[in-house]
């Protein structure tokens, strides 16, 4: 491209793939490295080689295939999503291409070829919602633009909502959230998804009147609401 400004080149223009936002049009294939452990855990240089290209500018890193149960995979150091353990070290390869100004979509392969079957096999016409924990509340886990970026991927797979929980096992005080908490604490978190998607969007955490459920959908940061224990109330005569 001798002579030419690059400036000037569709090649870096910005992109846009549904909602996900490129910087440029220039994306790193899948390939095999072979640089995770045997056990499909993201070594060091596993992270690092990906980092390296989201440093370098690429507007979108897709990474290799991931191993879903130990036998899965044709080469002895893939990456693996087969078991709980797993998960902490590819949630960092994440955060640091994030953090080094790259987008990831293989994370959110699993979920989208689940919805991806699921309407095909049922038609476009059967529902599908998607629950997710936007916020995970534990060091490391899973922060709401990580999660705006998987739920316009989840759109992009055919979800028709998202049912924007919060909380993992590790962090139960914010899935069963105690009177302590203020009432619709989290629907923040609902109202952040809501903003980057065109489906609608479920909130939930105490949500406990009619009043607090009126006054979220009033201030449209949700298009449904939801009650656990508050629909338990039995009625008295």
């Amino acid at each position: 491209m001798k002579g030419r400004s690059s400036s000037k080149m569709k090649v870096f223009e910005p992109f846009k793939i549904n909602q996900m936002e490129l910087k440029n049009r220039m994306v790193v294939s899948a390939m095999v490295t072979n640089y995770c452990s045997e056990d499909g855990m993201a070594t060091e240089k596993f992270i690092a080689y990906h980092e390296h290209k989201a440093k370098g500018g690429w507007g979108l890193i897709i990474t290799e295939d991931y191993a879903v149960t130990p036998t899965a995979g044709g080469f002895k150091k893939l990456p693996g999503l087969w078991e709980d353990g797993q998960i902490e070290s590819h949630k960092e390869l994440t955060r640091r291409i994030h953090e080094a100004g790259g987008k990831i979509r293989n994370r959110a392969r699993f979920a989208m070829e689940i919805i991806e079957n699921i309407k095909e096999k049922c038609g476009k016409d059967y529902p599908v919602l998607y629950r997710m924990s936007a916020v995970e509340y534990v060091p490391g886990g899973l922060e709401i633009e990580e999660s705006k970026i998987l739920a316009r991927l989840v759109e992009e797979a055919g979800a028709d909502c998202i049912h924007c929980s919060q909380g993992v096992y590790a962090s139960t005080h914010v899935i069963i959230p105690p009177s302590v908490v203020p009432r619709a604490a989290y629907v923040e978190n609902a109202a952040e998804i809501k903003k980057v998607v065109d489906i609608p969007v479920i909130a939930v955490g105490r949500i406990n009147d009619v009043e607090i459920a009126e006054s979220v959908l009033q201030a449209d940061k949700a298009d449904l609401v939801t009650m656990a224990r508050a629909s338990l109330i039995k009625e008295t005569n």
